[in-house]
């Protein structure tokens, strides 16, 4: 993300229409939750969670897999190879993303590995980003990814299969980080880190709107009599003035 202004990209004119009807006013920056002034005050975006990896091609896995592969480099990276052997490359900037179900890597970093776009395997998967776009998946190759103990400094190892798209990215995937001891596998729990007087627990006992609207998230209505579904097409709005808002100790 970046908090630089500008044109909102990949979304249809209909809802460039919408957007144009939102309400007139300075544009908000990034806000976060003050718990003291009880409102939301400006904020910078918190930093990427950021990892210090290191990656090579699991060469050895291209002959063991069933079937056997190839495995394919840069002849100018083998020939520069001392006692044919190959380095680690750092992966310096590594963002931990703990719902990535893969591990992604732009293809700038591919030269490092000795592997160019002809190198990588062909693969079916489509991969579609969090804003559901797609991720633009070049093919993919096996590699070893490797990390240092924050305790005893060893080395901690994890193998996976790398998707490669354009740019200069590196998303770690989920099963990387369980691997490599970042994330536990029952991740993500609910209050699982919280200590008992920590100010987000607020001692009611949790319960979705027992009465909720027959309407799932995305509008689709799941009432049993059949009804208009609403949509984002309304132009009929409805402001929540100070007047109507809940007050302390009241819901909605």
């Amino acid at each position: 993300m970046s908090q630089r202004s500008g044109n909102v990209l990949n979304v249809s004119k209909e809802t460039k229409q919408l957007i144009q009807k939102q309400q007139n006013m300075t544009k908000l920056r990034h806000e976060t939750w003050d718990d003291k002034v009880q409102t939301y005050v400006k904020s910078s975006l918190p930093e990427e969670p950021v990892l210090k990896l290191r990656m090579c091609v699991d060469l050895l896995s291209y002959a063991k897999h069933n079937p056997t592969l190839k495995c394919t480099v840069q002849k100018d990276w083998l020939n520069n190879l001392q006692n044919n052997q190959q380095k680690d490359i750092t992966l310096r900037r590594s963002t931990a993303d703990t719902g990535a179900q893969c591990f992604l890597l732009g293809r700038d970093h591919l030269p490092g590995l000795g592997l160019g776009i002809e190198d990588l395997l062909q693969s079916e998967i489509n991969l579609n980003c969090a804003n559901s776009t797609m991720a633009g998946n070049l093919g993919v190759f096996f590699a070893k990814v490797r990390g240092e103990h924050f305790m005893t400094k060893e080395v901690v190892e994890a193998r996976s299969m790398v998707y490669v798209t354009e740019g200069s990215l590196v998303l770690v995937s989920r099963a990387v980080l369980e691997t490599l001891g970042c994330i536990p596998k029952h991740f993500p729990r609910v209050g699982e880190l919280l200590e008992p007087d920590d100010e987000a627990l607020t001692g009611k006992a949790f319960a979705i709107n027992p009465n909720p609207l027959p309407f799932l998230s995305d509008g689709t209505y799941i009432g049993d009599d059949k009804k208009t579904e609403p949509t984002a097409h309304n132009d009929d709005q409805a402001v929540v003035g100070n007047d109507n808002v809940p007050g302390p100790g009241q819901e909605w």
